[in-house]
């Protein structure tokens, strides 16, 4: 899949008494010819004007008259807190992502929360982060390995947050435990 819409030609043209270089690309959908500036070319998304408009269109029907979301792979209208907070997932659940993004499916995320009681596997708290827009409690996060893609466990956000701060370097977590304890 091509991230950016397909450049087929440049083009120079004056306007004024400045030359403008102006990229000719292909839209990503109905591959209809469209012009766009240097700068253009960085921050557009790679559709023509219509697609990008039947695209909101068809956006708009991905919610229901609750406000719920719905959900690609799942196939079901979720609340909006079921999915990621700042839309990098899409259309597609947290507990759908994690099946795609970490390999495990929706019955061995709920096994990992029965084996661990609902509970944080660092700290042994329940998850206190509620969820954006609703006062449900956000669910707790598959953590995992970076360099082995492996699953290690679930963590509540302060947990995760905490981990992922430290960039999993067991030297700088040491450095850390080691300041805390010259207090």
């Amino acid at each position: 899949m091509i991230n950016k819409s397909e450049r087929i030609r440049k083009e120079h043209i004056l306007y004024g008494n400045q030359l403008q270089v102006n990229y000719v690309h292909l839209c990503k959908d109905c591959k209809c010819e469209m012009f766009k500036t240097a700068s253009e070319e960085k921050t557009s998304s790679g559709y023509c004007p219509k697609c990008v408009h039947n695209h909101r269109k068809l956006k708009s029907k991905l919610r229901n008259e609750k406000g719920e979301k719905f959900c690609y792979h799942c196939k079901r209208y979720l609340h909006i807190s079921k999915f990621s907070k700042n839309g990098s997932k899409g259309n597609i659940c947290c507990k759908c992502n994690n099946v795609s993004y970490f390999g495990i499916t929706s019955i061995d995320f709920e096994n990992m929360l029965k084996e661990q009681n609902n509970k944080c596997k660092i700290c042994g708290n329940e998850e206190i982060c509620k969820a954006r827009g609703s006062e449900n409690l956000r669910q707790l996060a598959v953590d995992h390995c970076h360099a082995t893609g492996k699953v290690r466990g679930l963590l509540c956000t302060t947990c995760n947050i905490g981990l992922g701060s430290f960039k999993d370097n067991i030297n700088l977590l040491q450095k850390a435990i080691n300041y805390l304890n010259n207090d």
